[in-house]
C-alpha cells in the first residue's frame, strides 16, 4: 500500500510557498517599475516618484482600499534648448534655478536666472600684528550644542569678542560635531588645521588660543581672580534649556531674569556650582540688554583674570543668542570661519576616498532636505530633488564629466532634525535614506561612505564639504549655514581656476 499522505504534505508546502512567494514578487515588481524613467526631453530625465511609496497610507473613505498621495513631476516653463543653453553659459557665474508657482494654471513652473557670485573675504595671514602677551583668559564650560556650522561660529565669535580686550581663548575639544573643554573628547585638530587657524585668529586681530593646560596654571581653582557667567534671557528656549540642565525651577529662573531688567546682571549662586568650581564672583547676564562687550568687561567683569562662561551660544542667530556686534571688526566671525582649512585627518580621508572613487574633474550635487520641509512641505522637496536630477542631466551633456559625487543630509550621518521629524509625520525608518539612495542611483555617483575607523559626525561632514568644494562644478539645493559654508569654500577653490566650473543653485 502506497502512503500518499508525505506526498500531500509536500504539496501542501508548496502551496503554502507559493502563496508566500508570489506577493513578494510582485511587491519587487512593483519596486522594478519605481526605478524607471520616463524620457519626456531628449536631454532631460522625469523620474519616477519614489515619494509615492514612500508616504504614509491613508484610507480613503467609504472603502477598505489604501491609497498613496499622487504628485506631479513636470514642470512648465521649462525650455530645453534654453535650459541648456543657460547651464553651458553658466561658467564662473552662480545660475539659479528654482520653483514657482502659475497661479493661473496652479502648476510648477521652473524659473532661471544668473546671480552675483559672493566669494568670501580674502584674509592675508601674512599681515599679523605681534603676539598678544596678556594673560586674561576666557574659558568656556558646557559645550557648543548646536550643527557643527553654528558651534564653529560660535567658537569664532567668542575669540572675536575676547580678542576685543586682551583676552586669549582656551582651545575647546571636538566629538560628535561638537566643541567643549572636555579633554576626553578629541583634540580641536581633528577637526581644523589649528596652526593655519591661530594665524586666521591673529590676522582678524582676534583672541588666539591655548591650552587646557596653561588657563589651569594661569588660573588654579582657588585664585580670587576667577569670574563666572551665565548668559540668559527671556526667551522660552533659554528658559527650557536652563532649567532643564542646571534642574532649576521656572518661577526662579523668571526671578532671576526679573533682576537683570534694570542693570543687564544680577548676581547667581549656580553658576560656579554648575562648573564644580569653588564659589567665588558669579553673576547672570541678560544678553538681551548687556550688547557690548567692553561694557560686559568693565561693568560686570571688571576684567578680571579668569572669565568662566558655562555656555556660549554665539550671535548668530535670533532664539536665545547674544547681541554682541562685530560692525567694527575687519573680518567678521563668519569670515573667519570660512577661511578656515581642515584637519589632517580630515585631509587623509579625502585624499583616499577621491584616489579611489573619483576622477580629477568631477560634479558634485548637495542637497539640504531639513530646510526645504522646515520652510516648505514634502512636496516641496520631491519636486526640488527631481530638479537636480535634471539639472545633472544637462551638465552632464554640455561638460561631458562622468563622475558625480553625491552629499545630502538624508543619509546615515546626515541632520538630527530629519529623524525628529521622520518620528513625527510617522515615516518610515528608511524614508530619508531611501530618498538619498535614489539620488546617488539616477545620479550615477558616489557617496563617501566612511570606514570603520571614522565614526564621527563632525569629520563626516568636513570630509563631504571638502569633497563637494574640490569639485569642478557644483548643483546645490537647499539652504543653511553648512550650506553657505559649502558654497563659500567652493568659490574659494575657484577665485582664480582658469579651466571652466560654475555653481548652480536649485530651489
Amino acid at each position: 500500500m502506497v502512503d500518499w499522505q508525505p506526498k500531500k504534505r509536500y504539496s501542501l508546502y508548496l502551496i503554502g510557498i507559493l502563496v508566500i512567494e508570489i506577493p513578494f514578487l510582485l511587491a519587487f515588481a512593483g519596486w522594478l517599475r519605481l526605478f524607471q524613467t520616463n524620457v519626456e526631453h531628449p536631454q532631460l530625465i522625469q523620474n519616477q516618484d519614489l515619494f509615492q511609496i514612500l508616504l504614509p497610507r491613508t484610507k480613503q473613505k467609504g472603502t477598505n482600499q489604501t491609497s498613496v498621495q499622487q504628485y506631479r513631476t513636470k514642470f512648465e516653463g521649462l525650455d530645453v534648448q534654453d535650459f541648456l543653453a543657460k547651464i553651458e553659459g553658466a561658467a564662473a557665474q552662480n545660475l539659479r534655478i528654482h520653483i514657482t508657482h502659475d497661479q493661473r494654471t496652479k502648476k510648477s513652473r521652473v524659473a532661471i536666472d544668473y546671480t552675483e557670485l559672493a566669494f568670501p573675504k580674502i584674509i592675508d595671514i601674512s599681515k599679523t600684528s605681534g603676539r598678544n602677551p596678556s594673560k586674561k583668559y576666557a574659558y568656556v564650560h558646557h559645550q557648543y550644542n548646536d550643527q557643527l556650522s553654528k558651534n564653529t561660529r560660535a567658537f569664532i565669535s567668542l575669540c572675536a569678542q575676547a580678542g576685543t580686550t586682551g583676552r586669549k581663548v582656551v582651545r575647546p575639544s571636538v566629538k560628535q560635531t561638537k566643541l567643549s573643554s572636555d579633554e576626553s573628547w578629541f583634540l580641536l585638530e581633528t577637526y581644523y588645521d589649528v596652526k593655519y587657524l591661530d594665524s586666521l585668529l591673529a590676522a582678524a586681530d582676534y583672541a588666539t588660543l591655548v591650552d587646557m593646560a596653561e588657563y589651569l596654571k594661569e588660573c588654579p581653582s582657588n585664585s580670587p581672580d576667577h569670574v563666572s557667567i551665565y548668559f540668559i534671557d527671556n526667551s522660552q528656549a533659554s528658559m527650557g534649556f536652563t532649567t532643564a540642565t542646571l534642574r532649576l525651577k521656572e518661577d526662579y529662573y523668571k526671578a532671576i531674569v526679573k533682576n537683570t531688567t534694570q542693570k543687564g546682571w544680577t548676581e547667581c549662586s549656580f553658576v560656579d556650582r554648575a562648573m564644580k568650581r569653588t564659589p567665588g564672583k558669579q553673576y547672570c547676564v541678560n544678553g538681551d540688554i548687556i550688547k557690548d562687550w567692553k561694557v560686559f568687561e568693565k561693568d560686570i567683569v571688571k576684567n578680571e583674570k579668569c572669565l568662566n562662561i558655562y555656555l556660549w551660544r554665539g550671535i548668530d542667530g535670533v532664539t536665545y543668542r547674544l547681541k554682541f556686534s562685530e560692525d567694527n571688526m575687519k573680518f567678521s566671525s563668519i569670515d573667519v570661519t570660512y577661511a578656515l582649512r581642515p584637519g589632517q585627518p580630515v585631509v587623509n580621508e579625502v585624499e583616499r576616498f577621491a584616489k579611489d572613487a573619483l576622477d580629477e574633474n568631477y560634479i558634485a550635487v548637495y542637497v539640504r532636505s531639513e530646510f526645504m520641509l522646515r520652510g516648505s512641505s514634502m512636496d516641496y522637496l520631491r519636486k526640488c530633488v527631481d530638479l537636480v536630477l535634471e539639472v545633472l542631466v544637462a551638465l552632464k551633456s554640455t561638460t561631458g564629466l562622468s563622475h558625480v559625487y553625491v552629499a545630502t543630509d538624508m543619509g546615515d550621518y546626515g541632520s538630527s532634525w530629519l529623524v525628529r521629524y521622520r518620528k513625527k509625520q510617522h515615516l518610515d525608518e528608511n524614508f530619508f535614506k531611501l530618498i538619498h539612495d535614489h539620488i546617488v542611483e539616477k545620479s550615477q555617483g558616489v557617496a563617501y561612505i566612511p570606514p570603520s575607523h571614522v565614526q564621527d559626525r563632525g569629520v563626516i561632514a568636513l570630509v563631504d564639504m571638502t569633497l563637494i568644494s574640490n569639485a569642478q562644478y557644483l548643483i546645490s539645493a537647499g539652504t543653511g549655514t553648512f550650506q553657505a559654508w559649502i558654497a563659500a569654500r567652493f568659490l574659494q577653490n575657484h577665485r582664480n581656476d582658469e579651466q571652466l566650473w560654475s555653481k548652480i543653485t536649485v530651489c
